[in-house]
């Protein structure tokens, strides 16, 4: 991915092609129709690859570019970058929701990324307010308190 090799510091946004390939579930599917219809969302005619905004960062744990799904104008000369999800964590457990080793590394790298990056906020848009309240139950559970969550 070219935008991995770009000069100077791990900073600001890019734009990437995204080959989500075919969704395998209905589940899948359901996702895609919901991250398609994210404000900022497109694809890419010739290829018919979605094209994302991704936030360039440091990042200790690895890649120092994350991507979203779409973005938007938050006021302010601020950029809210938008992670579409019909939910972030599979099932609850006795003491909460139960939160995946991919999930943490993609929220944290998430809220790094835009606490490197001032002009621009992180927003989780989720489909209903169950899900929504899931997700700043995890939110919190995790410290992460510079990404908002929202209902679409």
């Amino acid at each position: 991915n070219a935008a991995l090799k770009l000069p100077g510091p791990n900073r600001g946004l890019v734009f990437v092609e995204e080959n989500l390939g075919t969704p395998n579930t209905a589940a899948m599917r359901a996702a895609r129709e919901f991250e398609s219809g994210t404000s900022g969302a497109y694809s890419y005619t010739p290829t018919q690859n979605r094209v994302v905004p991704a936030l360039r960062f440091d990042n200790p744990d690895g890649v120092n570019l994350v991507r979203f799904d779409g973005y938007e104008g938050a006021g302010g000369g601020v950029t809210a970058l938008i992670d579409a999800k019909t939910r972030i964590v599979p099932f609850e457990t006795r003491t909460g929701p139960f939160i995946s080793d991919s999930v943490r590394r993609g929220l944290l790298a998430r809220s790094r990324a835009i606490a490197q990056n001032p002009g621009y906020t992180g927003v989780i848009e989720l489909g209903d307010e169950a899900a929504a309240r899931e997700a700043r139950q995890v939110l919190r559970q995790l410290g992460i308190t510079n990404l908002k969550v929202r209902v679409r």
